[in-house]
């Protein structure tokens, strides 16, 4: 018997009916091996990690400002109130499990409660 298959992976996006690949060739040769073979397909959003950039703003910026506004002086502990106040969220998983995610929504609360940040260039 043969050995499984690594997985494979392809992004793309959704035009709301079909997933559109990013490399429709490539996508088309892969799907040409399995013809007429049932397959079981897994489809999650793609989640994007912070650039480096925007990784160097949201330590020099950010955490600091809500340090200064909250008066936390640990770097770190703000951080993680950072991250418990306005980056998790629950989700629903197709078990019944709930885990956290993350979401990026902290910038748009600092400024709401009047944090205003300078012009950044990294």
């Amino acid at each position: 018997m043969a050995e499984p298959l690594p997985p494979v992976t392809f992004a793309g996006r959704s035009s709301g009916k079909a997933f559109i690949p990013d490399e429709p060739g490539r996508f088309a040769g892969w799907l040409a091996r399995y013809r007429d073979r049932r397959l079981s397909v897994t489809l999650e959003p793609e989640r994007r990690r912070r650039t480096n950039p925007q990784n160097e703003r949201y330590w020099a910026l950010l955490v600091p400002a809500y340090m200064e506004w909250a008066g936390e002086p640990d770097k770190l502990q703000a951080h993680e109130d950072l991250l418990s106040l306005h980056n998790r969220a629950d989700k629903l998983l197709p078990t019944g499990e709930v885990i956290k995610v993350t979401r990026s929504r902290v910038e748009v609360w600092l400024a709401q409660n009047g944090v205003e940040f300078p012009e950044w260039v990294s």
